[in-house]
């Protein structure tokens, strides 16, 4: 069906090349059949580097060769990436140049494959093509229910866990996600593909659609290269989204045009709220910063701050929020009509798919817990932490929400982030959070938590706040000015949960690679 198409931009330069379905089935199906050559009595297979169509080579050849991939974060050091290849029991490693030093401080002997574009790779594809020749099949030898990946998550706390994900995973959250969701045009790749929420959208989703994933070569470039490939879709996490809004605004604010645009804010509201829509040609400059084509944005994998979702709703970006982990391959619920401007909640849950509370209490907040054939096989060789998750055939996600009176889910934080003070009172740290950003502009980023006393008991709360260089620069007082606005917040707030102490760190807080904060 789209065989001369475009499968990918790669840059190259100022400039970039294409990459056609046609290649892309080839270098697949060769990349498989010399897989199964050369690595014949080799079940798992893993695969380190920055986002690259070499990398998705890899991912894919293995897989379609029914053999298992490890996506490996690019972003762990060589004694934890030994530790997942030690478990896993692997031997063959695909490896691009930037990461070759790391790879040389495995302990782990391996066969390391070379996947930057060079004669390693290009040979291995052509051992595949020369073993296909009298079979034009030789290599593909997929079964669907059998297991296709194991994904180390990072999380917040404790070691990572294998999640064990078929082939019918994907198969089933790409059928579901057909149904509501669109990217026939050119979307951008700038999240690590080892993560299974960029994975699924940006990979395995553009494939089914006949879409154009326009690769990111560096952190450093993204700005340009939005502008050089025009996408017509992001898929974001929270930080990342709010990175580029914030510098939006900062330019904005450089130019003095902050108030004219404000006031053209409230004039396009004040038009949409009888009809009239003029966001994207009244705000046609601020948007050519995002290439100019940009409608909807996919943001996921963290909270999503409302008040962020509504600035680029303003300027005409649709951001469309999705919630999902993982263990679920990854979405279990999202926006599912284009048309609602739902900015405070994670839509319902996709089709097919059973979503509970569980337990909830008196306000309807529980733990969310879903079921569907998107959810994962297991912890790989963990039966123990496999059981504390899944019960019943029920997958307990750890997150705790409740529905809204229009039946889609609000998330409140993480049942272990939960404080339960002494007197009984429950707080979730991520609603005075969130509080706390909506009213101070200076805070960019902020963690609430209850210290314990000498009895162990959680009795108040305090906030941890760090502050951007770039806005103490601007804004000398900032600390002063912080302070008088969460007095100004714990006026508004019940008594159990006005923050007793506020401490300002002079660095931000340490991140996973899916750029959550880690708060333990």
């Amino acid at each position: 069906m789209y065989a001369d198409k475009a499968a990918y931009y790669i840059p190259k330069g100022k400039t970039y090349f294409s990459i056609t379905y046609n290649q892309l089935v080839e270098d697949v199906f060769n990349l498989a059949a010399a897989v199964t050559k050369k690595f014949e009595k080799e079940e798992k297979i893993a695969v380190l580097g920055e986002n690259s169509y070499f990398w998705i080579l890899s991912y894919l050849g293995t897989t379609v060769s029914n053999r298992v991939i490890v996506p490996i974060d690019k972003e762990l050091t060589a004694p934890e990436i030994n530790n997942i290849l030690t478990s896993a029991g692997i031997n063959v490693l695909f490896c691009s140049d930037d990461y070759m030093e790391v790879a040389g401080e495995i302990e782990r002997e391996l066969t390391i494959v070379n996947t930057t574009e060079n004669n390693e790779m290009q040979e291995l594809i052509a051992l595949g093509g020369e073993a296909r020749k009298d079979n034009p099949d030789f290599g593909q030898n997929e079964v669907p229910d059998s297991l296709s990946t194991i994904v180390f998550t990072s999380g917040t706390t404790g070691f990572a866990k294998g999640v064990m994900l078929t082939r019918r995973n994907f198969f089933y959250h790409i059928n579901q996600c057909r149904r509501f969701i669109d990217l026939r045009g050119v979307t951008f790749s700038v999240l690590p593909m080892n993560h299974t929420y960029e994975f699924t959208l940006n990979v395995l989703f553009p494939i089914y659609q006949g879409g154009t994933v326009a690769i990111n070569n560096s952190i450093k470039y993204v700005a340009q290269n939005i502008k050089m490939f025009k996408p017509d879709y992001l898929v974001l996490v929270p930080l990342v989204a709010q990175t580029l809004i914030d510098a939006v605004w900062r330019k904005i604010e450089e130019q003095g045009k902050a108030k004219s645009v404000k006031k053209a804010i409230l004039i396009s509201r004040a038009l949409k709220a009888v009809g009239i829509d003029v966001r994207r040609k009244m705000f046609a400059k601020i948007l050519e910063g995002f290439g100019g084509n940009v409608r909807e944005i996919f943001v996921g994998g963290a909270f999503v701050n409302p008040t962020m979702a509504q600035q680029y709703y303003d300027f005409g970006i649709q951001i469309q929020i999705g919630y999902g982990i993982t263990e679920c391959s990854p979405l279990i619920s999202g926006n599912l009509f284009h048309k609602r401007n739902r900015l405070t909640t994670c839509g319902v849950a996709i089709p097919d798919m059973e979503i509970k509370i569980f337990e909830p209490n008196e306000n309807g907040d529980g733990e969310i817990i879903a079921k569907g054939e998107n959810v994962m096989l297991g912890y790989y060789n963990n039966p123990e932490a496999t059981a504390e998750v899944i019960k019943d055939g029920w997958f307990h996600t750890g997150d705790l929400g409740h529905f809204d009176k229009r039946g889609e889910i609000v998330l409140t934080g993480r049942k272990k982030n939960l404080i339960v003070l002494n007197n009984g009172k429950n707080i979730y740290p991520e609603e005075i959070e969130l509080l706390i950003t909506q009213g101070s502009p200076l805070v960019t980023e902020v963690i609430v938590s209850a210290p314990h006393n000498d009895k162990n008991l959680e009795v108040a709360i305090q906030a941890e706040i760090f502050v951007h260089k770039d806005v103490l620069e601007q804004n000398p007082n900032a600390y002063d000015t912080i302070r008088a606005e969460i007095e100004t917040l714990n006026e508004s707030l019940p008594y159990f949960k006005r923050l007793s102490m506020v401490n300002f760190r002079n660095n931000e807080f340490p991140k996973t690679t899916t750029k959550k904060i880690k708060r333990y």
